[in-house]
């Protein structure tokens, strides 16, 4: 069994409007390398007296919620009809608001990253587009996201080791607004319009009740994992762990993060969708659990590479769960908006259990969250089996003679 889903592939588009995933990965990668470049250029900012640490949070808090916000609109409101427009006037606000981002303090900073957050939501609506309207949605997803990975570390060690050295932090969004540059250009390429999804009325877009179960499982796994990656660097504070080993655990990590897009682009459709799903959940709870009592060295940094192996693998086949679940796809479109929604959820619940410098029971919420997802996949399953089992033929056939049975009773009774 493979992981795409056994659905007759949906009506896409015209020939003339087919999705071009190379015009659509290029214009969200440089939404995304966003997400890896400004923490390091809020840091620089404070640096600079620009805004304070206290401040980092909230810039960044904005920046999340206004992408969340967006993104659920988009996902309900838009159509693909003007597609190239609506495209290309987002293109440009988010060049500008990068580009504004550099000559501004706080709060005014505030007002742009919530801009390019909103703006970034509308690139990511339009490559789920694309994905819901692919054959092979898994394959695209991970080779975007090993883009990204490759990508944003290269982008990452250079703004950190030759932008901000010469030209501060103004120099680092110049740096941003030259990639939303790039992304104006490959407006170009994009098709003026697509086809419908089946059984979408424009402006109505909502996902069946099916897929809002995997929305959930979206939800609650992107939430999980946040919580955990982002109370990480305290728990190895806690447990008295020398500076060198986050040091080393953060590049551990983001190398395997691009492996397990790799992983999930050349092998993730070749398994099962939903025990590839319940072992991963399983294995990333394990992780946590061993990550709360470990003290040693090697295998704090060990488990670091493996949450974000586990990470990035399981995010693809988290799509091709949705299509599975909702052959319409309508779903998909908001898969963006779940995950966000649950990055932003997961840690301010987190963060309300932290007592003094124990950050244990945070780490704990994002072990909950991800048994979750996986309670979810498990009863979805065992309830998808005995529906397949209830309206199968051979179910039917075994109930006409029991029918034919009773019926010649009850007729029986009714002379007698």
């Amino acid at each position: 069994m493979q992981c795409e889903s056994s659905h007759p592939t949906v009506a896409l588009t015209e020939p003339s409007e087919e999705p071009r995933p190379w015009a659509a990965m290029t214009i969200a990668v440089g939404a995304a390398l966003v997400t890896w470049v400004t923490p390091i250029l809020y840091t620089q900012m404070v640096v600079e007296g620009l805004m304070t640490t206290a401040q980092i949070g909230r810039a960044a808090s904005v920046e999340l919620l206004c992408a969340a916000a967006a993104s659920a609109i988009t996902g309900a409101r838009f159509s693909t009809e003007g597609l190239r427009r609506k495209l290309l006037c987002a293109t440009i606000i988010f060049t500008l608001a990068n580009l504004v981002s550099g000559f501004v303090g706080y709060p005014m900073i505030l007002v742009m990253r919530g801009i390019c957050g909103a703006c970034s939501s509308v690139f990511l609506w339009f490559l789920f587009n694309v994905f819901a309207r692919s054959t092979r949605p898994t394959q695209l997803y991970g080779m975007f996201l090993v883009t990204e990975g490759v990508l944003g570390l290269i982008v990452a060690s250079v703004t950190t080791g030759a932008i901000l050295p010469m030209f501060g932090s103004q120099g680092g969004y110049i740096a941003l607004a030259a990639f939303g540059a790039v992304s104006v250009a490959m407006c170009a390429a994009v098709p003026k319009s697509f086809a419908p999804l089946p059984h979408v009325k424009i402006g109505r877009n909502k996902p069946t009740a099916r897929g809002a179960l995997g929305l959930a499982v979206a939800f609650m796994s992107m939430g999980g994992l946040l919580t955990i990656w982002v109370f990480v660097p305290a728990l190895a504070l806690q447990q008295g762990l020398p500076a060198w080993v986050m040091a080393t655990a953060v590049p551990v990590a983001l190398i395997c993060q691009v492996l397990g897009g790799f992983a999930a682009t050349f092998t993730g459709h070749r398994f099962p969708i939903r025990p590839a799903l319940l072992v991963t959940y399983f294995l990333l709870v394990c992780v946590a659990g061993i990550w709360i009592a470990t003290t040693a060295s090697m295998l704090f940094i060990l488990l670091a590479g493996g949450l974000s192996f586990l990470w990035m693998f399981q995010v693809p086949i988290t799509l091709s769960y949705l299509v599975d679940l909702d052959p319409t796809r309508r779903s998909v479109l908001f898969q963006t908006s779940c995950q966000q929604l649950g990055s932003a959820s997961g840690p301010a619940l987190g963060s309300l259990l932290v007592v003094g410098a124990d950050v244990r029971h945070a780490i704990l919420v994002g072990a909950a969250m991800l048994i979750t997802a996986l309670s979810l996949v498990v009863a979805e399953t065992i309830y998808g089996r005995r529906r397949t089992k209830l309206h199968s033929p051979e179910a039917a056939l075994l109930t006409i003679p029991a029918a034919q049975e009773l019926q010649s009773v009850t007729t029986a009774r009714s002379a007698n």
